[in-house]
């Protein structure tokens, strides 16, 4: 029997490592699980040669020679890492002469800064075409924008689903192309908006493997996209994003130094702070603290009647009830049915390619309008239960004598003598206020009563003496319009009579 053997066995032992890198965590002897590497290095340029095509057409095939040519550019020992458990640094390393009988050398990398920023593994870091400092990354529902000599994300955003994908625009360098998991692509044009991507569609119904766009200057570019099932899709660029201006370039850097900026201010700002206010973060502290052991006291608490409750179950004989044969096929119909109807929603949703948080969206402002119509009727309904209160409240105000009449009825008679009855109501007033004042109440509750006696008395008082009188009056009003009306009439016919003149003497 042949035992088969690999076509890349001839490679085998021919590429060796020149130089071992051991990057570990700062302060710690573990070393990091790798997942992505950025380190810069000038592109050579490419220039058209012939045969050139007689139209310009992306079918028709177009060559290109690189130019090479040494750059200007002298290469650092710098790169940059991303980790399974979400880190993204900076490393440098020192760098030895070969041995004459060492074959490879090893160092441990020294950190320049990291940061852990993503909540997931760091998958993609991509450089700007335009700006090398500059790189994305993604990690997780999280993405940021970085430069490789700060320490902190200059911009960075995150979403209610995973990011599996990134790139850079080929034509301008403010432009954002990322990949979701559920095949939605969202660019983002620094230029236009900074805090929400510029537009979003959908391409797949799965996850967005990759996302690539040429290096060479077509017309009009392409940009590839990798979903799940293996397939390349490409697509011709919008021509809103095909627009090369200089000035993008020059924005890109002041915007990436302005923000650079205002990060360091606010960390140099933030230091001082803890410096002079030392006492209020350790009084945070101390609440934090005793918030976490408040915490524990309760999560303790929880397990404890758990673990009772348990006890008590576990002891106490209980007679399980059989459930018959027929309910338990109720029950799985149900959950099938249950089960069938969401699989048929999510896939009418992906063959239509639709999103589910876009119809949620779309869906508010009529929610909104029903929302706003139930409470109409709800405080129509509470206005028709208050009709009764309503009525009487508009009665003492448009008749207030006929309101007084009717609640004088309603009083108690006061205990006043004969000669009292003869005497006038500031009297009356005074005489009332004065006895009460004088006499001693032996419940708090009989003192308001008497209070609000005397407020009403006075009330009462006042209206009497200043009675409600209409001005308004429907007769003189008809009077009114009508002479003017005849007055109107009479300057009309006047001006007709004049106009009929004017015309006849015409003629």
């Amino acid at each position: 029997m042949i035992r088969p053997e690999s076509p890349f066995k001839i490679l085998n032992r021919i590429l060796k490592p020149d130089y071992i890198l051991v990057i570990q965590y700062p302060d710690e002897s573990r070393q990091l699980v790798i997942t992505t590497l950025s380190m810069y290095n000038p592109k050579f340029r490419k220039d058209q040669v012939e045969p050139f095509p007689a139209r310009d057409d992306i079918t028709i095939r177009k060559y290109y020679k690189p130019v090479i040519e040494k750059p200007d550019y002298i290469m650092e020992p710098k790169m940059l890492v991303g980790s399974v458990e979400g880190d993204f640094g900076c490393i440098t390393w020192t760098g030895y002469e070969f041995a004459t009988d060492v074959s490879v050398n090893r160092e441990t990398a020294r950190w320049l800064w990291i940061k852990r920023m993503h909540d997931g593994p760091v998958t993609h870091s991509v450089r700007s075409n335009y700006y090398h400092q500059v790189v994305v990354t993604i990690g997780g529902k999280i993405f940021a924008v970085w430069r490789d000599d700060f320490g902190e994300p200059l911009v960075w955003k995150k979403s209610n689903v995973r990011y599996t994908a990134c790139s850079w625009g080929i034509l301008r360098p403010t432009v954002l192309i990322l990949g979701r998991m559920d095949g939605t692509i969202e660019i983002w044009d620094l230029v236009v908006k900074s805090h929400e991507p510029s537009f979003v569609q959908s391409l797949s119904g799965r996850i967005i493997t990759g996302i690539y766009t040429h290096e060479l200057p077509l017309e009009p570019q392409c940009i590839g996209f990798c979903d799940f099932n293996g397939s390349l899709r490409m697509f011709t660029a919008p021509r809103v994003l095909l627009t090369y201006d200089v000035g993008d370039v020059e924005w890109m850097k002041k915007f990436i130094d302005r923000q650079v900026q205002r990060i360091s201010e606010f960390k140099a700002w933030q230091k001082t702070w803890r410096e002079t206010n030392p006492e209020d973060i350790k009084m945070k502290k101390k609440l934090g603290e005793m918030a976490e052991v408040k915490k524990r006291m309760e999560a303790k608490e929880r397990i404890k009647v758990d673990t009772i409750e348990a006890t008590i179950r576990a002891t106490t004989p209980t007679r399980a009830t059989r459930r018959k044969p027929w309910q338990f096929l109720e029950e799985a119909k149900e959950r099938w049915m249950s089960m069938e109807v969401k699989r048929m929603q999510r896939l009418i949703l992906e063959k239509k390619g639709l999103r589910k948080d876009v119809l949620e969206r779309q869906r508010a402002p009529v929610l909104r309008l029903r929302q706003e119509e139930r409470t109409k009727k709800r405080k129509i309904r509470e206005i028709l239960n208050l009709q009764d209160r309503i009525f009487e409240e508009a009665v003492v105000f448009l008749f207030p004598e006929q309101h007084q009449e009717r609640r004088e009825t309603l009083l108690p008679p006061l205990p006043v003598s004969a000669t009292d009855r003869r005497l006038t109501i500031n009297e009356f007033i005074k005489k009332e206020t004065a006895f009460r004042k004088e006499d001693v109440f032996a419940d708090p509750e009989e003192e308001i009563i008497y209070n609000f006696l005397e407020v009403q008395a006075e009330a009462l008082a006042k209206l009497k003496s200043t009675p409600f009188e209409r001005t308004f009056d429907w007769r003189k009003v008809l009077a009114r319009g009508k002479s003017r009306r005849r007055s109107m009439d009479i300057e009309l016919k006047k001006l007709n009579k004049l106009k009929k003149t004017a015309k006849w003497t015409m003629l």
